[in-house]
């Protein structure tokens, strides 16, 4: 089982979270989290190059990640949106390597509003 390390507190303006797992702590970078699952009460943490379970549930993660960059799709499932590949029209996005995750009908719209914000209305950088 994995656990978050509560001194690694404030997520929303960290870079890493530090997560500790059979006896051991792990620090990931934010930006390397996929998406997360709901599993009852753990959650599921999919990150690029492992995986890990945390006696945590979806919504303290929805708390403490990002809000610009991790959504809600589905009651059981929180994205980060850099790994968006696709919205299909049968309620099903495609994330990186593939990945295809159930999304809400409600929560489908919030997320292209969220997206036509954050990458149709941003000003390119000079």
């Amino acid at each position: 089982m994995a656990e978050i390390d509560k001194n690694s507190a404030d997520a929303q303006n960290a870079l890493k979270i530090a997560i500790s797992e059979s006896g051991k702590i792990e620090i990931i970078r934010i930006e390397s989290i996929i998406y997360c699952k709901a599993e009852g009460s753990y959650c599921r943490i999919y990150a690029k190059k492992k995986e890990f379970v945390v006696t945590k549930n979806l919504g303290y993660f929805q708390s403490i990640l990002p809000k610009n960059r991790f959504k809600r799709i589905h009651k059981s499932y929180l994205i980060n949106i850099d790994f968006l590949t696709e919205i299909l029209h049968n309620k099903t996005l495609i994330l990186h390597s593939s990945i295809q995750l159930p999304i809400a009908r409600r929560r489908k719209i919030d997320l292209i509003n969220q997206l036509e914000d954050t990458f149709l209305h941003s000003k390119p950088s000079a």
